[in-house]
């Protein structure tokens, strides 16, 4: 009995000096200088570079943006992110990573958190400015920059993408270096081929050369209306063929939910970079799509949130990776049924 008595007791004694040696972690995450609710803080022993290593502990921030949380004495690396949505663009939110040494309680006071896309936007003060006019509607207005003629200008692998303002000015920031333009204005689809009432133009002066530390300002660069014959054209030669092979499936993120508003591509390169030959329609709420291919042979599938330019914070990502070179066969007439795994870019 005594014995059980003095187990007990120790075990508390234990517990109480456990707890007694643990320090108070506190402070307050911003954004703008307004304070950012349900941040997600994490705690690593080592700076957080390997994904995969879960951290020791994690905490949220309450309404005003303030944190608190206990650790032992010791070092400590402290991550914040918060994924945002905010007028109607996702903005993944992320801090300095701070480095604790934990020997009493702690303030590491205020903590200013910054867009990922932001961090990403090349320096200002170089790169091209002008004026779009013969435009209906200028949100639906998108200015292609192209690093080359690959692809005549048209599909998604543009460098950089921007809008206008209201009054059809623009100014966008890129580095140094020779490019080519495109403006489109689409009336309905956002990727595909032009179909009527779309708008389209091409830089009479391309290709545009940029001088570090200065805007190269473009001569007035005017839409017009897709030509009725070269649309005629296109869709009689016709993108996909109506015999030609079909994939279908579902897009899940890594927690199984289903993703919707995904395109899924195909690429006859394994890297997946140029135009695709083939774009899926967004997926549905339950993550469904359908891709139709535009005849039988090798494929490499990938998936994207975003149509075109480099894949960007808060995008969802994925590609196929159910073979051994991680490419589709397909016959004509084939019908394909595939999931694929998309994640959030961080």
């Amino acid at each position: 009995m005594f014995k059980k008595i003095f187990i007990m007791l120790t075990c508390l004694v234990m517990l109480s000096c456990s707890k007694g040696s643990e320090k108070l972690v506190k402070g307050r995450v911003v954004y703008n200088n307004s304070p950012v609710y349900d941040c997600e803080i994490s705690v690593f022993l080592k700076e957080e570079k390997d994904k995969t290593i879960p951290p020791i502990k994690v905490v949220a921030t309450d309404e005003n943006g303030f944190f608190t949380l206990t650790l032992k004495k010791g070092n400590y690396y402290l991550n914040a992110r918060k994924r945002l949505e905010q007028n109607g663009e996702v903005l993944m939110l992320v801090g300095d990573t701070k480095k604790v040494t934990v020997e009493r309680d702690t303030d590491i006071g205020e903590w200013q958190l910054y867009s990922k896309k932001d961090a990403q936007i090349f320096g200002k003060g170089t790169g091209i400015s002008g004026i779009v006019k013969g435009y209906s509607d200028y949100s639906k207005v998108r200015i292609y920059v192209y690093k080359n003629t690959n692809t005549n200008l048209r599909g998604p692998d543009y460098f950089k993408e921007s809008k206008i303002l209201q009054n059809g000015a623009f100014t966008i920031d890129i580095p140094e270096g020779s490019y080519y333009i495109a403006v489109r204005e689409r009336a309905k689809n956002i990727a595909g081929p032009l179909s009527e009432n779309d708008k389209s133009a091409v830089y009479q002066k391309n290709p545009v050369i940029v001088k570090k530390g200065s805007y190269t300002v473009l001569e007035k660069i005017t839409l017009t209306k897709v030509d009725k014959e070269r649309l005629s054209g296109v869709i009689n030669k016709g993108i996909l063929n109506i015999d030609g092979p079909v994939i279908s499936g579902q897009i899940i993120k890594s927690d199984g939910r289903p993703a919707k508003k995904v395109y899924v591509l195909a690429y006859e390169n394994q890297e997946m970079i140029g135009k695709p030959v083939s774009v899926s329609l967004p997926s549905d709420n339950n993550g469904n799509f359908k891709l139709i291919l535009p005849d039988e042979g090798k494929y490499y599938i990938g998936a994207r949130s975003k149509l075109g330019g480099p894949v960007e914070p808060g995008e969802l990502v994925g590609t196929y990776t159910g073979s051994y070179d991680k490419a589709i066969y397909l016959k004509r007439g084939d019908k394909l049924n595939i999931k694929l795994e998309v994640h959030e870019v961080w």
